[in-house]
């Protein structure tokens, strides 16, 4: 990172600008080109480890990256902030957002898809709405396993 004196090192810190998104853009490639797709998403983290969650329909062309080739890289931010100055070139955007890569891998068991998607609703609303379990079966869901060391975060 160039700006260090932005870097966002502390792991609480980086969980709570991850709680803070909304949206995590997943970035795959497909036949030498970029494909960035936005996804809901929720998240657990512990230790050096942070681990997002997300669904999917059963088809389709991110399925269809994932499939071929698991490393994926992602980006999401939030508290944007315009800051207006006297001269135009000197605007700015606050900020914070968490970037990193690491590998996708699809969820099987009932009993994890129905977990995981229940962290995706806790990430959203504090209610406990139901999750049916054919619900679940005939739901795509994937876990986005991330390491400390595969994650930068930067706060301006």
């Amino acid at each position: 990172m160039r700006r260090t004196d932005r870097e966002v090192r502390e792991f609480q810190e980086i969980l709570g600008i991850i709680n803070q998104c909304d949206t995590l853009r997943l970035g795959m490639v497909d036949q030498g080109e970029a494909y960035i797709v936005p996804v809901s998403f929720g998240y657990s983290g512990s230790g050096d480890m942070v681990t997002f969650y997300f669904h999917s329909a059963a088809e389709g062309r991110k399925v269809s990256l994932m499939a071929r080739n698991s490393l994926v890289t992602f980006e999401m931010d939030t508290s944007h902030v315009f800051v207006e100055k006297e001269k135009g070139c000197a605007c700015t955007m606050n900020f914070a957002s968490v970037m990193g890569k690491g590998r996708v891998e699809p969820l099987n068991n009932i009993e994890d898809r129905m977990a995981a998607l229940k962290l995706l609703l806790s990430h959203y609303t504090d209610r406990q709405l139901p999750i049916e379990q054919a619900a679940a079966a005939g739901t795509n869901v994937y876990k986005l396993e991330v390491k400390r060391e595969n994650l930068c975060c930067k706060r301006h």
